[in-house]
This record gives structure tokens, C-alpha cells and sequence, in this order.
């Protein structure tokens, strides 16, 4: 069964949790001096000439245990006090706390597209919930076929609002915790972000960053190096689907992706920057080459974090599949940065 942590910030539970901690924290620090401070006071009441005949042992002897018992337990209550704290206070910045367990995930996601609900949710008569965009995109609700109106779903907006989760990059060093409506757009953008490795039979995960450093190490002979702003001179047979290019200073792996369109009819070049979605597109231009005419094409780069067959978001280079010559290759001169 999948489950996932949350932590749900409130303010009943967080001071009631708070206080239970602290009067527990002093009955722990001070248990044994008020035991000896009681059986003192007992022994006081009962044995009053016996305690006057013997005051002054006992009280030597019970400052004797204190001293002692302070010097023993002193570093171990500090930090006692310490982790009673941490336990309080959650992230370190003064908000409290309850962390719990949801095992069905889905419970949060909107019914209708399963994408993390966002503020406002409704519902319809039934209770059943949907996020906004869905709701506008139909009359009637998706489960019972009631008539969607304008009812809000207050309970699970503010349960929304509570619940704070990691990010799913926490495994590659992203720290980030958000509230769950926002998991989605976090998630879309985040700078730790996995990228595959590009060449074929290599398995590699990791980091933009950890990426280059990958095909820096284990694949520099079979990308194409390059420096931006200046011009990259390829020859790119008709059946070679992708070249790979590293930039020299900064690592920055690029695929140039070359796809058949349907009928061979022709072909279509794009550049693309293996980097988190976060990162902005970058200028590149190309220059075909075919006998005595040139064709130019200029655009940016789409951010893509996994090589796939599907066709990139961006403008792509179309070129003639007579373009290619006798010899089935073209010369391409690629410039990528301004």
C-alpha cells in the first residue's frame, strides 16, 4: 500500500501537544528531587522527634544526592529539552505541528483529471469534489450526473491549506515542503528535478548537474563539444536520430533531435536543453546546407528532462528530404546562445 507523510499545521492540537510535552519535560527534570522532597515531608509529619534528632544528616545527605544527581543528568536534560523542542516546533521556525500518515493519496487529487486539488474546490449535491478548471469544463457531475453548480467544499479547502508535504525530488536533495495544493506547480518547476542520461543502454538519474558531470566522466567522446555563441559545424546522416552536445564551461548537455515526418516527405530539427523546466529556453539557429542553397531556421530551446519520441512544444526545422543530397547527409552550422 502507498502511503505518504504529512504534516498538518494547526493550533487546538499543536498547543495542547505543546503543553503535554512540557509538563511532562519538568516532571521528568524535576521527578527525583520532588520524590525526595515528599518522602522528606512525609517523614516530617510522622517521625517529628525523629526528624529533629537526625535533621541534620538528612538534610547533608539530601544535598548530597542533588548535587550529584545535577552534575549526572544535567547534559542529558539539556538536550532532553532540547529534541522536546524539536518535536514542538517542527520545522525550527516556531510553527507547530501534528505529523500523520494518509494512505490513499488520492484522497486529495480531483476525481475528474487526478491532478492535486487546488483552492476553491466544489462539490456537487452528493459531496462529490472536483477541482475549479474541471467544473467549468462540464455541466454535470462525472460520478452521478448531478447538476455541478457553485458549492464549495470548505472542509477539504481547509485541510488543503493544513496539510504541508516534501517534495517527490526529496531523494535528489530537495529540501522544499508545500502545502498540498501547490505539490503540482512545486513539482513542475523544481530545480532538482531528475534527467536521464540521452545515449542508449545508459541508465544514469540524477541532477542537471549531476548529469553533465555523468557524460563529462563516462560519455566525452561520444558528445559533440562546443562553446556558446559560437558555430557548430555537424554532418547529420538521414537515419541519425539524435546528436548529442556538451558545452565545454558549464557542462550543459543539448539533444539535436532529428525525426522523419510521415511519407519521408522531409525531416524536422529542433534543438533541446536536457535541464529542470525551471531553467529559460535558450536561443540557438541553424544553417542547412544543400548544394547551393542554404536554409536558415532560429528558435529556442525546449527544456525536456527525459528523451522521448513525442514532438517537441516548440517550433521545429522542416527540411526537404532532397536536402539531404546523393549521400543521404546534411551539413549543419549550429550556433546555440545569443
Amino acid at each position: 500500500m502507498k502511503y505518504f507523510q504529512a504534516t498538518c499545521f494547526t493550533s487546538i492540537q499543536s498547543k495542547k501537544a505543546t503543553q503535554y510535552l512540557q509538563t511532562n519535560l519538568r516532571e521528568k527534570t524535576h521527578g527525583e528531587d520532588e520524590t525526595v522532597e515528599s518522602r522528606y515531608c512525609n517523614e516530617e509529619v510522622n517521625n517529628a522527634e525523629e526528624e529533629v534528632e537526625h535533621e541534620q544528616p538528612i538534610e547533608e545527605e539530601q544535598q548530597h544526592q542533588e548535587s550529584g544527581q545535577n552534575r549526572e543528568h544535567e547534559q542529558p536534560i539539556e538536550e532532553e529539552q532540547h529534541q522536546g523542542t524539536a518535536r514542538s516546533s517542527g520545522l525550527g521556525d516556531g510553527l507547530d505541528f501534528v505529523s500523520w500518515n494518509v494512505s490513499d493519496p488520492e484522497v486529495l487529487d480531483c476525481s475528474v483529471c487526478c491532478e492535486p486539488l487546488t483552492i476553491p474546490v466544489y462539490q456537487c449535491k452528493n459531496g462529490h469534489i472536483a477541482c475549479e478548471s474541471c467544473c467549468k469544463g462540464m455541466s454535470r457531475c462525472a460520478y452521478c450526473s448531478s447538476i455541478i453548480g457553485y458549492d464549495r467544499c470548505r472542509a477539504i479547502e481547509k485541510v488543503l491549506e493544513c496539510v504541508q508535504i516534501k517534495c517527490q525530488n526529496v531523494e535528489y536533495g530537495c529540501q522544499e515542503r508545500m502545502n498540498y495544493s501547490k505539490k503540482r506547480d512545486h513539482e513542475n518547476n523544481c530545480r532538482h528535478a531528475p534527467c536521464s542520461c540521452p545515449l542508449p543502454d545508459c541508465n544514469f538519474i540524477g541532477t542537471s548537474i549531476n548529469l553533465y558531470r555523468h557524460c563529462s566522466l563516462r560519455h566525452k567522446e561520444a558528445a559533440v563539444q562546443f562553446t556558446y555563441k559560437r558555430i557548430i559545424h555537424i554532418t547529420l546522416h538521414i537515419e541519425q536520430k539524435i546528436v548529442v552536445l556538451q558545452e565545454e564551461r558549464r557542462g550543459d548537455v543539448f539533444i539535436l533531435n532529428h525525426r522523419a515526418e510521415r511519407n519521408r516527405i522531409g525531416s524536422a530539427i529542433s534543438v533541446r536543453h536536457i535541464a529542470p523546466t525551471c531553467k529559460q529556453p535558450i536561443f540557438y539557429s541553424i544553417l542547412a546546407k544543400s548544394g547551393g542553397s542554404n536554409l536558415r531556421f532560429q528558435s529556442y530551446t525546449e527544456n525536456i528532462q527525459k528523451l522521448s519520441d513525442k514532438p517537441p512544444l516548440t517550433e521545429e526545422f522542416l527540411i526537404p528530404a532532397s536536402s539531404f543530397g546523393y549521400y543521404r547527409q546534411l551539413k549543419l552550422d549550429i550556433r546555440i546562445g545569443r
